[in-house]
């Protein structure tokens, strides 16, 4: 069963491969990092897949980055008492998917991962299962 996750934010600039890596690296997570269908230093990715071996084995995060479109913000406002700036006035819609552990719910690392590009991009964490929308300092509290 795969667990997906989105981080919304009104920043145009997508974060480096190196800076995902290094920020996974404090973290506590040596990762590798491949572009899929580009370069692999490629200022404008795409999709980027996350690797990482952790207690549970080798596990993946993919992450996935567009536009989004003006139907999705609305809809969230529809569905929000208010939205914050980031999502508001977003430019990039990121999507990180991975396996569940056994009890359907996100691995650390996959958690890790949200939180590193939540960090990097200071976008906003949108838990469709549960959580809803929630800013880094809530998605930390709600890792731990």
């Amino acid at each position: 069963m795969r667990c997906e996750y989105f981080v919304w934010t009104d920043r145009t600039r997508l974060p480096s491969i190196s800076d995902v890596i290094t920020q996974l690296k404090e973290s506590g997570y040596a990762c590798r990092v491949q572009s899929r269908g580009e370069a692999p230093n490629a200022a404008h990715w795409t999709a980027l897949e996350v690797e990482a071996e952790t207690e549970r084995g080798r596990e993946v995060c993919t992450i996935t980055v567009a536009h989004p479109s003006a139907e999705e913000i609305e809809e969230l406002r529809q569905t929000y008492e208010s939205l914050p700036l980031q999502v508001k006035k977003a430019a990039r819609k990121f999507r990180i998917e991975a396996e569940a552990d056994e009890y359907g719910q996100p691995t650390d690392f996959h958690l890790k991962v949200i939180a590193a590009l939540a960090r990097l991009t200071h976008g906003v964490v949108d838990d469709p299962q549960e959580n809803g929308l929630m800013l880094l300092e809530e998605f930390e509290e709600y890792m731990s």
